[in-house]
């Protein structure tokens, strides 16, 4: 695991050298312009921010300007990206740091997910590429890359507090980079990152494959119960439910992607396991036989 990070590592930063692009917001550690940016950038693309966020911090350069401003006039300037709702965020985040903070952005995780328009993404952002600090920036796509290259089943509702993700430090061009990587993918349908085979199906599929068979190079492979529970992470306390969540979201897709050819879950003296299938290694073990 160690090694294939490094590289992983290496990897994304020789490529960030070509496809990285240039953003104003990029361009700077004012933690006030980096909760603007981010307040902006929610659901947006970022393309379609860059005029509007130029504009906005040409009128209101810093936190007690946007303070003074009326709501109507932020409005207008950021009525292009839509979402009219961020404007009076933007209003009350600057209200709170004015009249809380004497004007300056909070550098602590607490006091700043306290403010109006700030959530976990953002604030990680602001302690990262503001204050320096080695903190990761986590969301569902930066989970996404995670887990289809490293195996981490980290199935969680709220994936930018997994405690897996969470122990990962990162300094602030990486994190730069790891947002870059999944709108690179998306916009150029290049996924040279992650095996073609695997992207489009379930992320616990993805997980399991990539965890228990892919590096295997017998016909057939067997594997308890329990370990799959442990390592896939499953919660469920209701074995039947799970055994049914298990098949229907994890294997029956691999066996329709031809992953793997067929499986059968065997009871035990001791406990149920599965035994796996799999596709051109059949063959391979009558050849040597």
């Amino acid at each position: 695991m160690k090694e294939r990070a490094i590289m992983f590592q290496n990897r994304l930063l020789h490529w960030a050298k070509d496809n990285l692009r240039d953003f104003p917001w990029r361009s700077t550690n004012d933690p006030y312009k980096i909760c603007i940016a981010e307040i902006l950038l929610h659901q947006t693309f970022a393309r379609k921010v860059v005029p509007a966020y130029e504009v906005f911090i040409k009128s209101y350069p810093d936190v007690k300007k946007l303070h003074n401003a009326r709501i109507r006039s932020i409005e207008k300037i950021i009525y292009p990206l839509g979402f009219l709702y961020r404007a009076k965020k933007l209003k009350d985040f600057a209200k709170t740091v004015v009249n809380e903070y004497g004007g300056r952005v909070p550098h602590y995780k607490e006091e700043l997910l306290a403010l109006p328009g700030v959530g976990e993404y953002t604030s990680s952002a602001v302690l990262c590429f503001a204050y320096d600090e080695q903190i990761p920036i986590i969301d569902a796509n930066v989970i996404r890359v995670y887990s289809r290259l490293f195996e981490i089943a980290c199935i969680n509702t709220d994936v930018r507090k997994d405690g897996i993700v969470q122990k990962r430090q990162y300094r602030l061009y990486f994190n730069t980079i790891l947002a870059e990587l999944f709108v690179h993918n998306l916009l150029t349908r290049n996924y040279d990152w992650v095996n073609s085979d695997l992207y489009n199906l379930p992320p616990s599929a993805q997980v399991f494959y990539r965890r228990f068979l892919l590096h295997h190079n017998y016909p057939k492979e067997q594997l308890s119960m329990s370990l799959i529970i442990r390592e896939m992470n499953f919660t469920d306390k209701n074995m039947t439910n799970l055994v049914r969540n298990l098949e229907m979201n994890t294997l029956n897709p691999l066996v329709r992607r031809g992953l793997i050819l067929s499986y059968e879950k065997l009871e035990g003296l001791n406990e149920e396991k599965y035994v796996f299938v799999l596709p051109g290694k059949k063959k391979q073990e009558k050849e040597q036989g």
